[in-house]
């Protein structure tokens, strides 16, 4: 039975692991890139200040990136310009400094999300998920996407207007908040819906007058050659953990591949819709549409799997009020420990990202139709109008 004491427990031993395989990792491979996703980000940021737009979507950058990590590693700024506005501050720190200070400031917004959906006792365990230590890694965004759908998660009941805010940021990485109108539609929370898309506007807008509207002509003609790029697989389709890259990886053309992600995408979203009618609350519907989104979007890197520490975390709080169902404990557990497997798994050419996604939406669904069936058996039978009436004879 797992308890809060041995819970906290294994996650202090685990942290102790992660540290001395961190010591190890750059001991044995001192080529190791930490950081090298967020150094994309981090020229990304210099770039817009001294207001060189077009090289920041062009080969300006790419040589940058190859001068600080090597030409293998030369990568370019696939983000919408409003990204630029999250990304600039951090352009005046040293690198080094700089990639704390991500690391850091996403972490804990990540980490306080996720103790407000489960409760008490849950921030170590969070931060040792391995999905959290791959992210940091590469020094990518998977824990500001967390943060910023736990706080929707968190506030989308009480306070509509700021989960609706909170949505409407992930206009910086808008494919992994395609779901969000459609939740939000579902479940009839307008007042977020209305101040995501408000959210949205006035973000492009301070994109516009900061960056210039040459800024979103420069990303709308790069984005064909990103999009190619990966569909095409060129950053190795094992970074990526979608039905259409597992697919890929397997072998198969990429009409095929392209099918397979449409019927996931459609079981999803289904599920969604089932999902969002029985939530009980605003952290239900998100962490149902969380875990939807795994399958629907065709690029989630391994470095986004944060994310689903946000159904992980619903299911939790879950069960500490109402208890466990049979052999969930276990397959969280699993689940849990799972990242590692699947990058490994990856590299060798066997993609197990969508199947761990497919069981959290397996178990999510569990546990909204338990919910539901014990709300229906334990309902008292309603009794007929002319019933009230004790002074009626048969």
């Amino acid at each position: 039975m797992l308890t809060a004491d041995r819970v906290r427990a294994a996650a202090n031993v685990w942290c102790v692991a992660v540290a001395i395989s961190l010591a190890c990792l750059f001991w044995f491979r001192p080529d190791m890139q930490a950081g090298r996703d967020f150094g994309v980000l981090w020229i990304a940021g210099r770039l817009a200040w001294e207001g060189q737009i077009a090289g920041l979507y062009g080969t300006m950058e790419q040589d940058m990136v190859a001068a600080m990590f090597g030409a293998v590693s030369a990568g370019t700024f696939y983000y919408p310009p409003v990204a630029l506005l999250l990304f600039l501050p951090f352009g005046f720190l040293p690198f080094p400094l700089a990639v704390i200070a991500w690391i850091g400031i996403t972490g804990a917004g990540f980490a306080a999300a996720i103790r407000g959906i489960a409760g008490r006792g849950t921030i170590l365990v969070s931060l040792a998920w391995p999905a959290v230590l791959i992210c940091a890694l590469y020094g990518q965004n998977g824990l500001l996407l967390g943060a910023l759908l736990g706080a929707a998660a968190l506030t989308l009941d009480r306070f509509p207007v700021l989960a609706g805010v909170a949505l409407g940021c992930l206009i910086y990485k808008p494919h992994l908040a395609v779901l969000a109108p459609l939740v939000l539609a579902l479940t009839g929370n307008w007042r977020a819906f209305l101040a995501a898309g408000t959210t949205v506007v006035l973000l492009i807008t301070a994109s516009i007058l900061a960056f210039g509207i040459h800024s979103w002509e420069a990303f709308a003609a790069d984005l064909p050659a990103a999009q190619a790029l990966y569909a095409n697989g060129v950053p190795g389709f094992a970074k990526f953990a979608s039905p259409y890259t597992a697919l890929r990886l397997l072998g198969a053309p990429a009409t095929i591949a392209w099918i397979g992600q449409a019927i996931c995408a459609a079981i999803a979203v289904a599920f969604l819709i089932w999902a969002a009618r029985r939530a009980p609350d605003g952290k239900a519907a998100i962490a149902a549409m969380v875990a939807a989104t795994g399958l629907c979007v065709p690029f989630l890197g391994e470095y986004d799997l944060p994310v689903l520490a946000i159904p992980g975390a619903w299911m939790v709080s879950q069960a500490r009020r109402s208890g466990w169902l049979p052999y969930e404990q276990a397959i969280l557990i699993v689940l849990y420990l799972a990242p590692f497997g699947i990058t490994v798994a990856s590299e060798r050419g066997i993609p197990l990202a969508p199947l761990a996604v497919g069981t959290l939406l397996f178990c999510i669904a569990r546990r909204l139709a338990s919910r539901y069936d014990r709300q229906t058996q334990y309902e008292e039978p309603s009794c007929p109008a002319r019933c009230t009436d004790t002074g009626s004879s048969t």
